[in-house]
């Protein structure tokens, strides 16, 4: 990938478009290597597979989240941890965030509700931190959702209306 100006490799960043990664493996270190990323959403395996160590602990899972930041040019990262909710690295500081408990139906799509949710509420202007609220909203919703179905909106919205009136 080239880098270019903005938020990430090739065209997209020759067009001041942020760029948002979720791969893992050679790609992903590739990527954090030579481009400039706004955003990527490794899962606490695939985070400690690309830091070639187990990551057991919350406080080691900040502080490697926190030392992959340091050695990117990447702005934030948002770890996914299932039922415990997500970490979100960022240039600004790190936030966990805790999810909803539900009922566990499937978990299929969770990861990539989540990350759809961030990329809509960045997209309508939202803070990289109600993003990341609102995406552990989604995932939470998702795994709710029958078989393959995504999240609904209409669970989102109800799980992130509760989230926010139970964390602040």
């Amino acid at each position: 990938a080239r880098g270019g100006r903005g938020g990430g490799p090739g065209i997209a960043a020759d067009r001041g478009a942020r760029c948002i990664l979720d791969t893992s493996g050679p790609a992903l270190r590739q990527a954090l290597e030579r481009s400039e990323l706004f955003l990527i959403k490794p899962s606490l395996s695939e985070l400690g597979t690309l830091a070639g160590e187990e990551i057991s602990e919350p406080e080691h899972l900040v502080q490697t989240a926190s030392r992959l930041l340091r050695g990117s040019r990447c702005r934030a990262i948002m770890v996914s941890l299932g039922a415990q909710g997500a970490l979100l690295a960022s240039r600004d500081g790190i936030e966990q965030i805790s999810a909803p408990n539900v009922r566990k139906v499937s978990t299929v799509g969770a990861g990539d509700s989540l990350l759809a949710a961030m990329v809509l509420r960045l997209a309508c202007g939202a803070s990289l931190s109600e993003a990341a609220r609102y995406g552990v909203a989604a995932g939470s919703a998702a795994i709710m959702a029958q078989g393959s179905n995504l999240c609904s909106r209409e669970d989102t919205e109800r799980l992130y209306a509760w989230m926010s009136r139970h964390t602040g």
